[in-house]
């Protein structure tokens, strides 16, 4: 019985089995190439593991004790829970993620997802209560050559930097005394409800107010005065307050970005952690559709700049960097690097198969027109 080569079962098995093949050496074609600002990666995450190593000897210098248990990198930068300037309860996970040299290299890639270019200025907001994060965030400005206009609530969540002899003040005075950054503050807050650490159960009041206060003035760093009232007027107060000092650099319509550092209150507003928690990198139109409450990211987004925030590390760095303690080599991961399949071998492969089958597909019809041709219906009678 006539059957054309398309029908042929070893004709079949044989085009299955080199269409297979060509899959195989597609897939294994890949091609690994560097990211985008590579070097600028690179360079952020050497500064940052260089302002480390210099706040670890620092600490080894003061006798100040390192808490394994809860800092298995021994940074020196986790605090014990119990601390007067406490704000809130925080992540442990959270700080340690953020005390590794690669998170520099990922705050450049969020910084340039956001639009942030050499020799822009960006409006800053830190807390102290993730150093890492904030050592990252100064790497990364450093590495991409931006300036930053800084401000600062001092008080802090649980494991961040909660000892008041040694607050993220104090951390940024070691850097520029080593001679790491070269740049700081330019303004600080309590922090805490109300931006002015009112008082919630075990945080907050008037002593640990004082010892927060101690840290800005030793530190000369400009104070946002506060008043301890019963509504929001000292949180709406210190929002006017912070973009007075943004604006008396340039107009906000004019910083490339504002970056958040933290749950402080003035610069996402009440409510805005829970708005702001599923990733680090908002247009202004993302942050205006949240309808936040009054904030300092309320205030630039309706100044057409875009938002980098950074609050739940580990939910924002899945799939990206180690969680937790967990640490890398510098240049290692997909910031560094992404794998690619090789389009030439996939276009190899793709011509090959199309052609194979055409090729048969066609040969096919010819041998069929040809066998109707030779068909003579009168052989049958």
């Amino acid at each position: 019985m006539f059957r054309p080569v398309i029908q042929k079962t070893r004709i079949l098995v044989s085009m299955a089995v080199i269409n297979l093949l060509l899959v195989f050496w597609v897939f294994n074609s890949t091609v690994v190439e560097k990211s985008v600002n590579y070097d600028e990666k690179i360079t952020a995450s050497k500064k940052m593991k260089k302002a480390l190593n210099a706040l670890k000897s620092f600490v080894e210098e003061s006798n100040m004790q390192v808490f394994k248990s809860i800092d298995p990198n021994l940074t020196g930068l986790i605090f014990k829970e119990e601390s007067l300037i406490r704000s809130s309860n925080g992540n442990l996970a959270d700080k340690q993620a953020t005390l590794k040299p690669n998170f520099a290299g990922f705050m450049v890639d969020k910084l340039m997802e956001a639009g942030v270019e050499k020799g822009d200025t960006i409006a800053v907001c830190l807390t102290g209560s993730n150093p890492g994060a904030n050592i990252a965030l100064f790497s990364a400005t450093n590495s991409l050559d931006v300036y930053p206009v800084i401000i600062t609530s001092v008080s802090s969540s649980t494991w961040g930097a909660t000892d008041p002899n040694f607050t993220w003040l104090d951390m940024e005075s070691v850097l520029i005394d080593k001679g790491v950054f070269n740049y700081q503050s330019t303004l600080a807050s309590l922090g805490g409800k109300g931006d002015c650490l009112k008082r919630i159960g075990n945080f907050g009041g008037t002593e640990s107010r004082n010892l927060i206060k101690s840290s800005i003035k030793r530190n000369n760093i400009d104070f946002i005065p506060y008043f301890v009232e019963r509504d929001s007027s000292n949180l709406l107060k210190s929002i006017e307050h912070r973009l007075n000092k943004y604006e008396s650099y340039i107009p906000l319509n004019r910083y490339s970005a504002f970056i958040n550092i933290g749950g402080g209150v003035s610069a996402i507003g009440i409510g805005g952690v829970s708005k702001l928690k599923n990733k680090p990198v908002f247009t202004p139109d993302e942050i205006i559709k949240k309808e936040m409450n009054p904030s300092v990211v309320k205030s630039f987004a309706e100044n057409n700049v875009p938002v980098v925030s950074i609050i739940k590390v580990n939910k924002i760095i899945d799939g990206i960097l180690p969680q937790g303690p967990t640490k890398k080599k510098i240049g290692k991961g997909v910031i560094y690097f992404t794998e690619k399949y090789n389009l030439l071998i996939t276009w190899i492969s793709t011509i090959i198969s199309l052609s194979m089958i055409l090729g048969i597909g066609v040969y096919s019809h010819k041998q069929v027109n040809d066998r109707l041709k030779s068909f003579n219906p009168d052989s049958t009678i």
